[in-house]
């Protein structure tokens, strides 16, 4: 990479790095699901104990588990620290990106805006600041696409990069069907020769059987920690008994279910969050194929795959969209890329640079609005509270987000206490001196077992502490 090529990706990695990591303990506002994928960390740094509370996301995302807890053991047990690991991979990812588009177009210029457009984001920006691991998923996915477009001596590392981002989360796996089919389908290699069919399927077996053997053998091993446990998690996970409503005594539903309605409605979400990259990574997709731009085969598999198979689940956040978004800003890229090569170029160049402006001022207003509107830490405020309030070795139980952040031993409610009767077993065979409820999680039935039982010591506008015994 030349001097002035450098100097301009490391500038923009700064602004994504501007972006992403100030102020990690203050914005967004913490979510029910960064108290899921953190609270594990602490009980084991604290307590030895990963299972503490009975959660078992550690086989859900080892990657991510792994990666935070030096973090907390640097920082403390914190969201803010697990929020850490996030947006160093948020930044880490516009590098990547940079260096997928670059060995894919062999256009700089694409390779430039691509990483631009990811590094204002604002679905990347946020993802960035929370304690998921879509970030860490997305990372690890792009260093895969970088080594399998490299060279194809570096396929085998491709394929560990791409089990990585298996063992953060499961579901990553579907983008291997982008990834193996981009090989099986190709037909030159990166240096532009021809490849035959079987050298394809070759290619194809060494990337799929190193990622799934390096996921199943991480997988393994982590069975072997507590195999009862492990079947369990995932028995539930995959039976998604808890992410749907169901009649009382129906079959689990199981994770894939096509529901048109459900899917229309997520497909708007996706259009409103981010209207300028879903539309105009279209049209950069359609200009792609029909300019027979090179890398077109990728990242319209990736794009495919990353809006579409989320729509065949029977539960649909936003953030299972997310992995699209590299292919998107690409395709974006390629597109606005084609203004300068209009008649007169001049033309195209004002045009090229009106787009930019336009786009880049969109996103950066989204995150400002969403800095504005979602400023603040619940988890915080309620940490704050205890240090100030109870004693050093007080014990509490908690809705599942402010547990990561309380000072101490906190059982995370959820699993252990989701009933009255189980809430009120809970408090008594856990010593409980503190239970920290939330609008967010609380139902309305726990709620006034807590009125009925134990004494409120502090109120917020989205929850409240009830002392147990005085």
């Amino acid at each position: 990479m030349r001097g002035h090529q450098a100097l301009t990706l490391g500038t923009i990695v700064a602004v994504a790095a501007l972006l992403r990591l100030p102020f990690l303990a203050s914005f967004p506002d913490v979510q029910n699901d960064e108290g899921l994928w953190t609270n594990s960390t602490k009980n084991v740094l604290l307590f030895g104990d990963w299972f503490l509370d009975e959660r078992a996301h550690l086989f859900l995302s080892p990657v991510f588990h792994l990666l935070s807890l030096p973090a907390f053991w640097l920082f403390g047990p914190s969201i803010e620290s697990a929020r850490l690991v996030n947006a160093l991979a948020g930044v880490g990812a516009v590098a990547l990106l940079y260096l997928l588009a670059f060995r894919l177009t062999g256009d700089r210029r694409v390779a430039t805006l691509g990483a631009i457009l990811l590094a204002v984001d604002p679905w990347a920006v946020a993802h960035s600041r929370q304690a998921l691991t879509e970030s860490v998923l997305l990372f690890c996915v792009l260093l895969a696409g970088v080594l399998l477009v490299s060279d194809r001596r570096r396929l085998w590392l491709a394929g560990v990069a791409f089990a990585l981002a298996i063992l953060t989360k499961l579901s990553a796996g579907a983008m291997g069907i982008a990834l193996g089919g981009y090989l099986l389908l190709r037909t030159r290699d990166e240096g532009g020769r021809s490849l035959t069919l079987t050298q394809r399927a070759v290619d194809g077996a060494v990337f799929g059987v190193v990622a799934l053997g390096v996921a199943g053998l991480g997988y393994w091993l982590m069975s072997q920690i507590d195999p009862e446990r492990f079947l369990a998690v995932f028995q539930r996970e995959l039976g998604a008994e808890h992410l749907v409503d169901g009649a009382p005594g129906a079959s689990p539903p199981g994770r894939v279910g096509l529901d048109p309605v459900l899917a229309g409605r997520s497909a708007l979400e996706v259009l409103r969050f981010n209207p300028f990259l879903i539309v105009l990574g279209s049209v950069g997709a359609a200009v792609a194929w029909a300019t027979r731009a090179r890398g077109r085969l990728l990242l319209i598999l990736w794009t495919v795959v990353g809006l579409g198979f989320p729509l065949t689940q029977v539960y649909q956040p936003l953030r299972y969209f997310f992995p699209a978004v590299p292919a998107l800003v690409i395709l974006v890229a390629i597109l606005v890329s084609q203004f300068p090569k209009m008649s007169p170029p001049r033309s195209g160049t004002r045009i090229l640079g009106a787009t930019l402006i336009v786009v880049l001022g969109f996103n950066l207003a989204y995150v400002g609005m969403n800095v504005v509107a979602n400023w603040g830490n619940r988890a915080k405020v309620v940490e704050h509270w205890a240090r100030s309030h109870a004693a050093e070795d007080a014990i509490f139980l908690a809705a599942t987000h402010f547990a990561t952040n309380l000072p101490g031993r906190a059982y995370a409610y959820d699993i252990i206490a989701g009933t009255p009767n189980d809430l009120i077993q809970a408090v008594r065979d856990k010593d409980i001196d503190y239970v920290v409820w939330s609008h967010d999680e609380w139902s309305a039935d726990l709620q006034d077992l807590l009125e009925a039982r134990y004494t409120e010591v502090q109120r917020w506008d989205f929850g409240g502490v009830y002392q147990v015994r005085p």
